[in-house]
């Protein structure tokens, strides 16, 4: 099947391989730094979740795949993208009840992160919004209901917030480049390797990027890479 050799081929090495990514960090941590006028020094990329809708299953056990928070069935996909456009990490999908924090948790990523740490030599961390735990490894913002939330607490938020949206622009992109994903009717978890095909659809809007660019390499003003070095 195509699907599976492309998964295999390309999605796993490039997709959940954040190694594969790590002489890249510095780059991406100056162009970010740069958007925030110095906010942060060390962060190289976003963190996001995203609810992908799917067709319900009847009779299989408890009703996992309903969101109360969505009040849809559907998976969850972890995304964590870069200043060039790129998702340059996607955890296999979690059900649609699963919160975003526990699937940071779960994935493997804060792993990762350790390991490229410890192999640069220099610390790095991941920008999230304020439904994340704060840790050394991920910075969130801070809550504006919080009554103990100073001013340059909230303005600091404010900074890194604008360029933190970046993130649903690439989430964004992977529906409007492979509208399949974005199908609910298509989305049949019990025929179909839902997670492999998504992971297919956003390698291809990686590839995309590549080719094209997009809104996001334009805001932080950095050229993604060629298409050949990318794959390679």
């Amino acid at each position: 099947m195509a699907i599976r050799h492309v998964y295999h081929t390309f999605c796993v090495p490039l997709l959940q391989n954040l190694m594969h990514h790590a002489e890249k960090f510095a780059g991406w941590a100056r162009a970010i730094e740069a958007k925030t006028d110095g906010a942060s020094a060390c962060v190289f990329g976003f963190l996001d979740g995203h609810f992908n809708t799917c067709c319900q299953i009847v009779g299989h056990g408890p009703d996992v795949l309903y969101s109360g928070y969505y009040r849809e069935h559907g998976l969850k996909y972890q995304h964590l993208t870069a200043p060039d456009g790129l998702c340059i990490h996607l955890a296999p999908p979690f059900v649609g009840s699963k919160h975003d924090a526990t699937m940071l948790d779960e994935s493997g990523l804060l792993d990762e992160l350790r390991d490229v740490i410890a192999h640069l030599g220099k610390h790095y961390c991941m920008y999230a919004d304020a439904i994340y735990s704060l840790s050394i490894y991920c910075l969130t913002g801070y809550r504006r209901s919080n009554p103990n939330t100073t001013a340059a607490q909230r303005e600091w938020t404010r900074i890194m917030n604008a360029p933190r949206t970046s993130v649903e622009w690439i989430i964004g992109k992977v529906g409007t480049t492979c509208a399949l994903t974005t199908d609910e009717r298509q989305q049949k978890l019990m025929l179909q390797n839902l997670g492999m095909i998504y992971s297919v659809a956003t390698l291809v809007t990686n590839c995309h990027t590549c080719c094209y660019g997009g809104v996001t390499s334009q805001y932080f003003e950095t050229v993604p890479p060629e298409l050949e070095a990318y794959m390679a």
